[in-house]
């Protein structure tokens, strides 16, 4: 059997393909078409780069190894397809389309409007990273292309399944493109397979009570295929109110073009995509979307399989606790862990406090508060604090992250600032049955008491140089995950540096050696004092210029003077003379 693109469909599901979705069939052909370039993948890539010359965009370059610039020289089929699901104007979208098909030679009608075919924004389209980053994503992603088409063909076939399985495990377990593969996927066989943007998972969560699981959990792929099934068990049902996928997914918007804002997709191996316009992008509100690539540019210089692995531990144990020396960074980078969770800049999933000795169960979970009552009269009132506020919040949006920093977490008392959820936050304890009854009882709690849900997270920080404080609790230890970062005066640090220099007459490569040495050498001699150790050394954002540094040996002069020099002086209290030498031996670093 066929079905009106020619495609052979024996043993697919047959969903009807009604009007107004007279995009499926072009989707569907352009999909098999792509299949012949599986092996021609630098040809597919210059036929991705004349769609967009001839519209009149930017043409996008690559990132060799070696730093040079050039044409694309590979390229994975959804990035494709991407370039007709880039734009909900109706008119532009057929534009490229047509395109599309004129440079892949397929002569198949184009459709001229696009309802329920999700719109994936200009900075999630990209599935690959630069040819500087690019491991074997792209090779995966092609094996879960071929797989998908062909499972799809043929959906009551065990082998092809196996295959599928296989494909998209290795897409979701070693990519962090997320659930974004089902968009993917949606794409190339809108019958059969469902895209789980965020607004996708909200939707069969409320129709079947289907939770969608983190994609790079153990059951991710089992639940997906479960999905696939039960849609169309759903779909064949006579009391069914949907006729298709494409119409499910168009309901998801409220009859309004779907757009996949993917905000709670983890960001960290997504690619780095060219710079682009206002003019490039048709979501342009979307300018706060965060991910890794935006966190190494911001300045964060771990490798990046470190960042990759830090937000592993933190999706997977829910907590987390940054600890290292002074200014290693840890606060600066608490925070944009969280974005990056939230999948936006200065989200408002993302909540920021700072413990302080007097900091209580009742500022921060529940308490009595001052407040006018209703007749103006003072009064106290039971109030939640910040953290109950985020975990409410967290319950109302499941499908987003939500993430609580915690700046000096151990200069407090942790024990008693929270209370009941020190059990509450442990991984294993988020979820409703693990609810529990806590000090102050709102009118308003759930008969079975306060639980907190699995998307909220909590990054806390810690400063393993103060000797003031004391050991954290060892029941804290447990529930959270311990993360130490240490000074990273690394080649990326040295790029960045140098690349803020604008001193005349300073040579800055140069000058970055030099501060590194002069850094080195004196943390080695912390590291090596009996009375000090490693907990001490000097951090890199101590010599890390924010801005432009247009008289770079002055700039230095004052953070060493300002910052490392008192802080010298206080770890040698006792041996003023040893503090002001290593500080001056700093200054006498030379260019």
């Amino acid at each position: 059997m066929t079905d009106v693109t020619g495609i052979e469909t024996a043993g697919r599901p047959m969903v009807s393909q009604d009007a107004p979705f007279h995009w499926i069939p072009f989707y569907e052909a352009v999909a098999t078409r792509l299949l012949d370039y599986r092996n021609d993948r630098p040809g597919l890539a210059r036929a991705f780069d004349g769609v967009r010359a001839d519209v009149g965009s930017k043409v996008y370059p690559d990132v060799f190894p070696d730093g040079h610039e050039g044409p694309v020289q590979d390229m994975c089929p959804f990035t494709f397809m991407w370039l007709f699901s880039q734009d909900g104007r109706p008119a532009r979208r057929s534009r490229f389309a047509g395109l599309a098909a004129e440079h892949l030679g397929l002569d198949a009608p184009v459709p001229s409007s696009f309802v329920g075919a999700t719109v994936t924004r200009l900075k999630q389209a990209w599935w690959f990273h630069y040819a500087s980053k690019r491991t074997d994503e792209v090779d995966r992603i092609w094996r879960l292309f071929i797989a998908g088409c062909a499972w799809a063909d043929r959906f009551d076939d065990p082998d092809l399944e196996a295959e599928f399985r296989t494909a998209l495990a290795s897409v979701l377990q070693r990519t962090d493109l997320g659930w974004r593969a089902a968009v993917g996927l949606f794409y190339v066989r809108p019958n059969v397979f469902f895209p789980l943007g965020q607004k996708h998972r909200a939707f069969v969560r409320e129709l079947f009570g289907f939770e969608t699981p983190p994609p790079t959990s153990d059951d991710a792929v089992e639940a997906y295929i479960s999905l696939l099934r039960r849609v169309q068990e759903y779909l064949l049902s006579p009391t069914a109110k949907h006729r298709s996928i494409a119409e499910m997914s168009h309901d998801t918007e409220g009859k309004k073009d779907s757009v996949d804002t993917d905000a709670d997709l983890p960001s960290e191996q997504f690619p780095t995509a060219p710079a682009m316009t206002e003019e490039d992008d048709p979501h342009p509100d979307d300018d706060a979307a965060y991910g890794v690539d935006h966190l190494i540019a911001d300045g964060c210089f771990l490798p990046q399989a470190e960042i990759t692995a830090v937000l592993h531990t933190l999706r997977h144990k829910k907590n987390v606790i940054l600890q290292g020396a002074p200014g290693t960074g840890k606060t600066w980078l608490a925070q944009r862990l969280g974005w990056i969770l939230a999948g936006e800049r200065r989200a408002n999933t993302v909540r920021v406090v700072q413990f302080h000795p007097n900091t209580s169960y009742e500022d921060f979970i529940r308490g009595y508060r001052p407040q006018a009552t209703d007749d103006g009269a003072a009064g106290l009132v039971l109030t939640d604090g910040p953290f109950l506020r985020l975990a409410e919040r967290a319950q109302e949006t499941p499908e987003v992250d939500h993430v609580m920093v915690i700046e000096e977490i151990n200069r407090g008392n942790p024990a008693r600032s929270l209370g009941e959820m020190l059990t509450l936050i442990e991984a294993s304890k988020r979820s409703e049955e693990h609810a529990m009854n806590l000090t102050y009882v709102q009118k308003n709690d759930d008969e079975g008491g306060v639980w907190l849900p699995p998307n909220l997270h909590v990054v806390g920080t810690m400063n393993i140089a103060d000797r003031s404080l004391a050991l954290v609790d060892l029941a804290l230890r447990r529930r959270f995950s311990f993360i130490t970062l240490e000074p990273q005066l690394n080649e990326a640090w040295m790029q960045w540096t140098t690349s803020r220099i604008r001193s005349r007459g300073v040579d800055a490569g140069r000058f970055v050696r030099a501060v590194k040495a002069g850094i080195d050498e004196l943390n080695e001699q912390i590291r090596t004092d009996p009375s000090l150790g490693g907990n001490f050394v000097i951090g890199h954002s101590f010599v890390t210029p924010v801005d432009v540094v247009d008289d770079a040996p002055g700039w230095y002069r004052e953070q060493v003077e300002t910052s490392i020099r008192p802080l010298l002086h206080e770890y040698w209290f006792d041996d003023p003379e040893r503090a002001a030498a290593a500080a001056d031996r700093l200054l006498a670093v030379r260019a």
